[in-house]
């Protein structure tokens, strides 16, 4: 405590955004600031599009401590279909195996069928096929597979009596590092598919709980 730190005081690093070649940007914090932009940048490409639903873009915290936020969060909104917007680890790179983790960053955004942490949670159907559909027609990419960890969607779903709920994420390097590297281009992909599968929503979507 002499040099003014006592146990439990928040510090972060000093460290600001770099861009690099092939639109690649490696910063502190990515996970989950990406995620935080993404949904800024869905909410304004939606902000005078008629939605046949009510969107709620909410940005959540403790995530990394026992998922908190979001249990709360959702409790309280009662919705019947959520999407956690994420970062995510990547394979290709030195200390990782690409057949542990098979996202690669730079190839879109990471549909994540179900998540392995402490316990196993699968991703729902409808939420899935939901982004997936939408990715397919207008020729968008994204990557499908496992994750070994967890999002705020492993709390949806266990939320009042279960809410439909899906991780979509950006790949990135170097998780939790002051230099977390993603790309650009899989945060533009990611804003884009979620922007045209809410525009094109049918009245009658059936948020089947699945």
């Amino acid at each position: 405590y002499e040099m003014g730190i006592e146990i439990g005081t928040p510090i972060t690093w000093n460290t600001g955004p770099v861009e690099l070649a092939n639109n690649f940007i490696a910063t502190a914090a990515a996970d989950d600031r990406a995620g935080l932009a993404a949904i800024i940048t869905v909410a304004k490409n939606l902000k005078d599009k008629p939605i046949p639903a009510t969107v709620y873009y909410v940005g959540t915290v403790e995530e990394e401590i026992g998922l908190r936020g979001a249990s709360v969060a959702l409790y309280d909104l009662d919705v019947d279909m959520a999407v956690a917007v994420d970062t995510c680890p990547s394979g290709y790179q030195p200390d990782v195996n690409p057949v542990d983790i098979v996202y690669e960053v730079g190839k879109g955004p990471a549909l994540q069928v179900a998540e392995m942490s402490a316990t196993t949670r699968v991703s729902s159907r409808v939420a899935r096929d939901w982004i997936s559909s939408t990715a397919e027609k207008h020729g968008l990419p994204y990557q499908r597979g496992i994750m070994y960890g967890g999002t705020d969607a492993s709390a949806m779903q266990q939320t009042r009596e279960g809410i439909p709920a899906v991780p979509f994420s950006i790949p990135r390097r170097y998780s939790h590092s002051p230099v977390e590297l993603l790309s650009l281009d899989d945060l533009y992909n990611l804003t884009e598919i979620l922007t045209r599968g809410l525009s094109e929503l049918d009245k009658g979507f059936n948020f089947l709980r699945v």
